[in-house]
């Protein structure tokens, strides 16, 4: 009788563990999806956060401007600023999975060309301001402080 309940016990213990085995893969590969969905969306989000404020402070001309936070994923290996004819473009380049993308907004005002090496993910503050018909886009490390 103890063996019968035993091997009973042992089945079901199996059963059970084959049936969340599956269940449990499943989870961490939809999380690890997620993740990189988010991150995508946070740098589509960051690229064109820049480019409105670099247009509103573009329209707002004479001596506007504004200083901008945005959270920069680990995934952005790369953000460059440069003009491109009577405009500008801010790139992202994003590496996953050794495939590099670019995310990439048009603005209507001439930025000056800056590249910029983001180390890790977190917030990065720009200070975007306007002079005569250009917008300079700077990296700001604290208030008041230009990084180098």
């Amino acid at each position: 009788m103890k063996g019968q309940v035993n091997t009973e016990l042992l089945v079901i213990v199996g059963a059970i563990i084959l049936f969340f085995i599956p269940i449990l893969l499943t989870v961490y590969f939809k999380a690890s999806e997620s993740n990189e969905q988010l991150a995508e969306y946070q740098t589509r989000l960051a690229v064109s956060r820049i480019a409105y404020l670099t247009n509103s402070v573009g329209n707002m001309g004479g001596d506007s401007e504004v200083i901008v936070e945005v959270f920069i994923p680990s995934y952005v290996r790369n953000i460059e600023f440069r003009p491109v004819g009577e405009g500008g473009e801010i790139i992202f380049r994003v590496e996953r999975e050794g495939e590099t993308t670019e995310v990439v907004e048009v603005v209507r005002f001439k930025i000056a060309q800056q590249a910029l090496n983001p180390t890790g993910s977190g917030y990065m503050r720009f200070r975007i301001s306007a002079s005569g018909d250009k917008v300079d886009i700077e990296k700001v490390v604290s208030p008041g402080i230009v990084a180098p």
